[in-house]
């Protein structure tokens, strides 16, 4: 099972939007639990984590969001996502296939799900940077993460996208 581990970025709509669209699978039993980590400590934050039954962890100074949600989670699986990042709701099943396909000793193996309506810049840029750099609509498994190998990550591209709320 997957867990999310969401960085809050201090926008309280953009983050409800998040957790509203992971709920289908909660409901499909591929989403497991989920973390909101909060570097600000906002009440709003907290409240809207509460309101949804996730885990909530106001970070120290220095502090890395995902290693500190990686640890609180029970899925073996992660799923990171940042607030206001939407996947289409088929990212599930395709998280579950990806999942089932992976070599029991591809600890590096994650993947990551497409940005949508990009720029043309902004998809040029992605292609050329490393694939490797963790962001947002990130599939790893919790022992990458944990050991500190995210960075390491060697990245396969999901046929899911990732949209922004707002956009």
């Amino acid at each position: 099972m997957i867990s999310a581990v969401i960085r809050a970025g201090g926008d309280g709509e953009a983050l409800g939007a998040t957790i509203a669209a992971l709920v289908p699978a909660v409901a499909d039993g591929v989403l497991r639990d989920a973390v909101v980590v909060d570097e600000g400590g906002d009440a709003e934050i907290w409240e809207i984590a509460d309101a949804a039954g996730t885990h909530y962890l106001k970070l120290s100074a220095g502090e890395d969001a995902w290693c500190r949600g990686a640890a609180a989670v029970k899925g073996p699986w992660l799923l990171l996502i940042a607030a206001g990042d939407l996947p289409e709701p088929a990212w599930a099943v395709a998280a579950e296939r990806f999942i089932r396909k992976v070599k029991p000793g591809d600890v590096l193996g994650g993947a990551r799900l497409t940005r949508s309506r990009s720029s043309a810049w902004g998809g040029l840029l992605r292609r050329l940077a490393p694939q490797s750099r963790v962001t947002s609509g990130v599939l790893v498994s919790k022992d990458l993460v944990l050991q500190g190998h995210l960075g390491r990550a060697r990245l396969k591209r999901l046929a899911v996208a990732l949209d922004h709320y707002g956009r």
